[in-house]
């Protein structure tokens, strides 16, 4: 009966003692990634590597308050993602790989487009929304959510972005008659 009596008044103060806590014993951490897209219309994903990728990175990684550095890069497209090490203000870490990136602008070929920096905490949402269908093929489902989907997700209220994640996209090649086209 001692040992239960015991036990009850131990659980009841680690109860009150934990109801007690004050907020602070709890503190808010922020884990930031800040992402930088930059499109190279037209080049090769060797090409993105070579001429946009592995300069922006360079110089991305040498800023203050960047833990690492992770890419990816794909014909014509580079996404760069420097995480914020913890602690650090996510908004003078922005302004400082920006100001790295504005650094880098001169060693990129003058067809690459102004790169677009982005910054996302760790208290951001995400969704993943799957479009299923027996009547439409992948291609067309890609097509159906990129026309009337995502425009309507992206003018949502708090909706940041609102990407498609689909292998399925429309392709068209087209061979020209350089003697019909002068005529």
């Amino acid at each position: 009966v001692l040992a239960i009596v015991l036990s009850a008044v131990m659980l009841l103060l680690g109860i009150q003692a934990a109801t007690q806590l004050s907020l602070r014993e709890y503190p808010e951490v922020e884990k930031s990634v800040i992402y930088v897209q930059t499109v190279y219309p037209g080049a090769s994903a060797s090409t993105v590597q070579g001429f946009v990728t592995t300069p922006l990175q360079r110089r991305i990684a040498s800023a203050k308050g960047v833990e690492y550095v992770t890419s990816e890069t794909n014909p014509g497209f580079s996404q760069i993602s420097a995480w914020v090490r913890l602690g650090e203000n996510s908004t003078e870490v922005m302004t400082e790989v920006i100001t790295k990136i504005n650094e880098a602008r001169f060693e990129l070929p003058r067809e690459v487009e102004d790169p677009v920096v982005t910054n996302r905490t760790g208290d951001d949402a995400m969704m993943y929304m799957a479009l299923l269908s027996d009547q439409m093929s992948v291609q067309q489902r890609a097509d159906y959510a990129m026309r009337y989907i995502q425009p309507v997700l992206s003018t949502v209220e708090g909706v940041g972005e609102a990407r498609i994640l689909s292998s399925g996209s429309f392709a068209m090649r087209i061979w020209l008659n350089p003697t019909r086209m002068a005529a």
